[in-house]
């Protein structure tokens, strides 16, 4: 390949090293020419790239040094003439040179992950200002050449020119039009010849992809995607790599904006196929010979694992979500910072969601590690992501960056929790800066809500006055977020946000005295069941279960126990393994409620499924007492007591119920001994120890019971002394117990 490299003065550049991309290099001579011995493995027909390294240079013919070798017979007498211009030169800004900007900003604009469910206008700024960088301009200068473009095509009869022109000036709509015109006269042109000739393909090709383009624009997906099959029917793989890879991904793309936009069966077996679409464009071409379109490839995969994560099990999900966080990192060694800063933020951006997801799911030792990695991902996309030229983007990364720091904070003791939730706060407060009410209302309402839940963590761990206000201003974030937040409109949004705001209404009730507490209880208890009415269990059963647990705990602090136990019943109906449910119904039906019976088969249906529970063991051996199970309730505290994994201060417990037992089993002759057994158990503590026992349920079955009726008085004396307030009170009034028997 023999060539010269001039000015576009024509005057010849020496002394600059020529080359082919992936071949060989050569420099001039004194007269600008150079000669190029290219191996087998360049093919006639096919593209090159030429490059030139010559600082503050720009290769302008061949057109950014792209070229078809030509015939193989053509290949030792064609000369290739290269000519550059320094950047700032307004000989860059050709026809040729604009039209293709607009074709790159069309696939750029296609790929990115559209928001909401409307069209919104394109901002060209941070286009224009790339242009700008990349060639020696101003912004203003690009945009003057583009519209200077743009007024001197006006009467051009050709219509892929048309549908440039009307792309560049988002008519979005007439510019699928015309580029389906140029595809159809393509199309025509190549049957009516029979044999296309490549250039015609492309162009064909290119035509039906950038109509697909425009459509996507407008959001409609389906039609783009009709329109990404018909250019793919032109570009096999094996003769057409780059351009098949192209359209590969933006199928896959319309997959995804078309899965995530629909529920259920439909929209896993959409993502699965943009899934699969990406996987054999990976296994198509290599990370060397198209190394911008396998980051991108790898930047989708790893989208579309995302949103398959958020719609399968919770299992299935954490593997899922591993996978893709490995696709963002393999896109992410391509997509650095210095080279491609905006796709470095949107990849950082997609990496620290997976990480969050990831740690949200997995529940392991993990957990603090992943979420402290998502809070560096979205740090490093705002390090790209400008307050003032991209504002909806730098809004969405602080709420995201608050959502992960406010998770991180509540796993955090200490200090360093307490200030990481504070920057939780700070970065919602942020966003709201940008996403108002009036201008995103959606977004504004989200994001008071994500600002309610850290205010809610940070009161939670704050005390006094201080913590009371904290837990307030969450209760104002929630009721604003409500405003936007309708159950006519968002119902799932507007029942969640119910749901979080009856969890701060309960804490700041119980920190609260007298009437206002009251209220303060009543108004999180009419909050759960408002969120009741959208959290139905047929349809969705896990927030259903949570709601109710909730509800339960809001009217257990209200005393109203029958209310509480139905609640918690409605728990383990839906999740028969929920440890809290199974707690809190225990102590309700047998120390609030008296229902021994009751409380006996719940107690017994968890030893079925939790045999190796010893706390529910140590209460099933009380549940044998209060139900009348009297030798029963011997042997089985027998074998507690003689367990080494027993606490303590449970063993007390349970030789105190034994005590209690002997009696009704005519085996008073045991006591004193027992007696002093308990003595001795209880000397042996720390003198600030306390029995960590309710006796209510046991008190109140003594005093119904008639077989201990010639006792009751006795067995009170004993259960009061074991509600003392040290050891050493304990230890008072167990003396005078013993005394008196």
């Amino acid at each position: 390949m023999s060539g010269v490299l001039q000015t576009d003065a024509e005057k010849p550049v020496p002394d600059t090293q020529v080359g082919v991309a992936g071949g060989p290099s050569n420099t001039t001579d004194s007269k600008g020419q150079f000669s190029l011995r290219l191996s087998l493995d360049f093919i006639e027909g096919e593209r090159v790239i030429l490059v030139v390294q010559k600082k503050d240079w720009v290769i302008n013919s061949p057109l950014d040094g792209e070229w078809n070798l030509p015939n193989i017979k053509l290949q030792n007498v064609q000369y290739t003439k290269v000519i550059i211009v320094p950047k700032g030169s307004k000989a860059l800004w050709t026809h040729a040179r604009i039209e293709k900007h607009i074709v790159l900003l069309s696939d750029e604009l296609a790929t990115l992950k559209k928001e909401g469910d409307k069209p919104e206008p394109i901002n060209l700024s941070y286009y224009l200002g790339e242009w700008a960088n990349k060639y020696g301009f101003t912004p203003d200068q690009v945009r003057a050449a583009f519209d200077q473009w743009y007024t001197a095509t006006e009467k051009s009869d050709n219509h892929r020119r048309k549908a440039l022109r009307e792309f560049y000036r988002q008519n979005f709509f007439l510019a699928a039009q015309y580029f389906v015109a140029a595809a159809r006269e393509n199309s025509a042109h190549l049957k009516a010849i029979r044999e296309a000739q490549r250039q015609e393909t492309l162009q064909a090709y290119a035509n039906w992809k950038d109509a697909g383009n425009s459509l996507s624009n407008l959001y409609r997906f389906e039609a783009a995607l009709a329109m990404y099959d018909s250019a793919k029917s032109y570009v096999p793989k094996e003769n057409y790599l780059k351009e098949w890879a192209e359209v590969e991904i933006l199928i896959g793309s319309m997959k995804v904006e078309i899965g995530s936009r629909v529920q259920g069966e439909k929209a896993l077996a959409l993502l699965k196929e943009a899934e699969q679409i990406y996987r054999q464009a990976l296994e198509g071409y290599t990370r060397e010979q198209l190394p911008q379109e396998w980051a991108r490839t790898q930047n989708n995969l790893g989208i579309v694992l995302n949103e398959q994560g958020f719609r399968i099990t919770r299992v299935e999900a954490v593997a899922v979500l591993a996978q893709a966080i490995s696709a963002f990192h393999a896109a992410l060694e391509l997509r650095t910072r210095e080279t491609m800063p905006q796709e470095w933020a949107a990849t950082q951006s997609n990496l620290g969601i997976a990480l969050y997801w990831q740690a949200i799911l997995t529940g392991d030792a993990e957990v603090d590690k992943l979420l402290a990695q998502a809070v560096i991902a979205y740090r490093a996309a705002l390090e790209v992501y400008d307050r003032k030229t991209q504002p909806q983007d730098w809004a969405m990364m602080q709420d995201h960056l608050g959502i992960a720091l406010q998770e991180l904070g509540a796993r955090t003791d200490g200090a360093e929790g307490d200030e990481l939730l504070a920057q939780a706060v700070a970065a919602h407060h942020a966003a709201l800066d940008l996403r108002t009410r009036d201008t995103v209302p959606q977004d504004w309402a989200a994001t008071q809500n994500n600002l309610g839940i850290a205010l809610q963590k940070l009161g939670h761990r704050t005390g006094g006055a201080e913590g009371r206000a904290l837990l307030a201003q969450a209760v104002a974030a929630y009721r604003a977020a409500l405003d936007i937040r309708t159950r006519d409109t968002l119902p799932q949004d507007w029942a969640r946000t119910q749901n979080n705001l009856g969890v701060v209404l309960k804490e700041l009730g119980l920190r609260t005295s007298g009437a206002e507490g009251a209220a303060l209880l009543a108004q999180a208890v009419a909050a759960y069941r408002a969120a009741l009415e959208v959290y139905i269990r047929n349809t969705l059963p896990q927030g259903w279960a949570m709601v109710q647990n909730n509800l339960g705990e809001a009217l257990l602090a209200q005393d109203k126990y029958g209310e509480a136990a139905v609640c918690f019943e409605n728990v383990l109906r839906e999740n028969p393994d929920n440890q809290n449910a199974y707690d809190e119904l225990a102590f309700i039906l047998h120390e609030n409620l008296y229902e021994y019976s009751r409380a006996f088969a719940l107690n017994r249906n968890w030893l079925d499924r939790h045999p190796e529970d010893l706390s529910a063991q140590s209460g099933f051996a009380e549940n044998h007492f209060t139900t009348g199970r009297f030798a029963e309730c011997e042997k089985r505290i027998a074998v507690l007591l003689a367990n080494p994994d027993i606490g303590y201060g449970v063993k007390i417990a349970l030789r105190t119920i034994e005590i209690a037992n002997l009696l009704t089993l005519n085996k008073a002759g045991e006591i004193p001994s027992k007696l002093d057994t308990l003595h001795a158990a209880i000397a042996s503590q720390p003198e600030e120890f306390k029995v960590d026992w309710s006796f209510e349920g046991t008190r109140h079955f003594i005093s119904q019971n008639e077989k201990l009726a010639s006792h009751r008085k006795w067995l009170q004396q004993l259960f009061n002394a074991m509600e003392g307030e040290d050891r050493k009170a304990i230890l008072d009034a167990l003396k005078a117990v013993k005394a008196n028997f």
